[in-house]
């Protein structure tokens, strides 16, 4: 009776503790979501902008471009590529800013007040040669609905990982994802929430790997595991990928 007792407690441990972890996963991812929006709003509140031309100058709807704003995303990796490239080139404000920890806010403010100063006096429509190409948001094919952008990123990200000998159970663990959503990340599908892009980005970026490397028309393998060799030497020791982040060993 008494080990029947002890068992029946410990399955209740169990699963709140995996009830936990699921939670802690939910907040980890969501702070980047948050995170991101607080800085579109910097971005917007610096250029003094109300949200529906902000709204269409991101090419988003209203709606969407609101529950981006709040953190509450409820949209893929083509839309956070085509937000992060138009923010880059009307207000100046790279991916970087957009995603990392801390930014100077007096001077982020000003950056983005003086690069919109200027642009906001230039036709919009002179700006479109300077955005990702239109095809990179068309899908594979009429038999493929995939988008293009969703499948680089996917092949980039898996490339990366498998020349860093990272298997995707070591590499899902570090997004706090299920190796099956990783698995459709790779493949090229539909991932509907910013913050596992976010959180490979701020990976990726320790192994001087960027943004324009996973969505750039070329992408040249061997070069940038040169840059990533590099960035080890330079950091005097070899990075793994490990859960909750890269770590040094």
């Amino acid at each position: 009776m008494e080990n029947s007792v002890l068992d029946e407690d410990k399955k209740i441990e169990e699963k709140l503790e995996e009830k936990k972890k699921i939670l802690m996963k939910k907040i980890e991812k969501d702070k980047y979501n948050r995170r991101f929006g607080d800085r579109l709003y910097l971005v917007r509140s610096s250029a003094n902008i109300n949200q529906r031309p902000f709204t269409s100058m991101l090419d988003v709807s209203f709606d969407r471009y609101q529950a981006i704003e709040s953190g509450n995303v409820a949209s893929n990796q083509a839309v956070f590529v085509k937000i992060a490239d138009r923010v880059r080139m009307l207000f100046g404000v790279e991916v970087e800013d957009l995603i990392n920890d801390n930014v100077e806010e007096e001077q982020f403010r000003d950056m983005v007040f003086e690069v919109w100063r200027k642009n906001k006096r230039v036709p919009f429509d002179e700006f479109e040669p300077y955005f990702l190409s239109p095809s990179l948001f068309e899908p594979i094919s009429e038999a493929d609905p995939r988008l293009l952008v969703n499948v680089r990123i996917g092949k980039r990200i898996q490339v990366i990982r498998q020349s860093l000998n990272i298997n995707q159970d070591i590499f899902a663990d570090s997004l706090c994802i299920s190796v099956d959503r990783l698995s459709s990340l790779e493949n090229g599908s539909v991932l509907r929430n910013f913050s596992i892009l976010i959180r490979i980005l701020l990976i990726f970026d320790l192994i001087d790997v960027s943004f324009d490397d996973l969505v750039a028309e070329t992408f040249d393998k061997n070069e940038v595991m040169s840059r990533i060799d590099n960035a080890r030497s330079k950091n005097g020791s070899t990075y793994v990928i490990k859960a909750p982040t890269l770590i040094k060993i």
